[in-house]
């Protein structure tokens, strides 16, 4: 398995060069690097009773952005659970072993750099691979997905 992991490291780090170059002054494209980033990087900076590493708390994001391009019918279950068993093979959290502040990580979202007009925007996919950007959910759907991975 760790062949598996340094390759893979080895090809998203390309994978990413080539989207930071395609978009040095993030325009668009580069967002996609902040896939399951909005919810992830709050796990990071709210105080919780797990101090989650960058990759734990990315992991956590993912799925709860998940269950939002689930509820906006942009992937289906089958696409969903596939993604949790990527992250299961490789170790990560899937739900937090604890349970998580939901109001007080939402208003810290709130606060992030990338809310734009007052919109908290994510980073959902499509399919396996593709995604797009969605900034229009309601506080009510946001806190759901954090209740979602919360323990």
């Amino acid at each position: 398995q760790q062949e598996v992991m340094v390759e893979l490291v080895l090809r998203n780090c390309k994978i990413k060069a080539a989207v930071v170059s395609a978009d040095e002054q993030e325009s668009g494209l580069r967002g996609i690097l902040n896939y399951g980033h909005t919810i992830g990087h709050t796990l990071e900076t709210v105080k919780t009773v797990h101090d989650y590493h960058h990759g734990e708390a990315v992991a956590l994001g993912i799925v709860a952005a998940n269950k939002l391009a689930v509820q906006r019918k942009l992937i289906d279950t089958d696409s969903e659970q596939t993604i949790i068993d990527l992250l299961t093979s490789f170790n990560l959290p899937t739900s937090a072993d604890e349970k998580l502040p939901v109001d007080k990580l939402y208003h810290a979202m709130e606060q992030d750099k990338k809310v734009q007009a007052g919109k908290i925007r994510f980073v959902l996919p499509t399919s396996i691979g593709d995604c797009t950007f969605v900034d229009d959910f309601i506080e009510a759907e946001i806190k759901a997905a954090i209740e979602s991975i919360s323990s």
